[in-house]
């Protein structure tokens, strides 16, 4: 599977758009996420790995909680939400 390939079959799935729409506000942790999106926490674990192996996102370590971010480049525009997924720019109309 080429690299445009595995980004749509990543975007395909409507949850990982939520997640990267809600993470355009700005970095949070697992809990915020799930509270925000409304996606169940080991359904939002997988999707988050997902993601973070895809490069679409970054994480860091804060105390015990883990914080994930839009890895740099992939935010191109908060209004259009708009998205730079390195084989495309997509625009997003939804969010959470």
């Amino acid at each position: 599977m080429d690299h445009a390939d595995l980004k749509f079959r990543l975007l395909s799935e409507p949850h990982r758009r939520l997640v990267l729409a809600y993470l355009a506000r700005g970095e949070a942790d697992v809990s915020s996420i799930g509270d925000g999106t409304q996606i169940e926490r080991t359904l939002l674990s997988h999707h988050l790995r997902l993601l973070f192996e895809a490069g679409l996102l970054k994480k860091k370590r804060d105390g015990r909680r883990i914080v994930y971010g839009l890895a740099p480049g992939v935010l191109v525009s908060k209004n259009p939400l708009r998205f730079n997924f390195g084989c495309c720019e997509v625009n997003y109309p939804g969010g959470p």
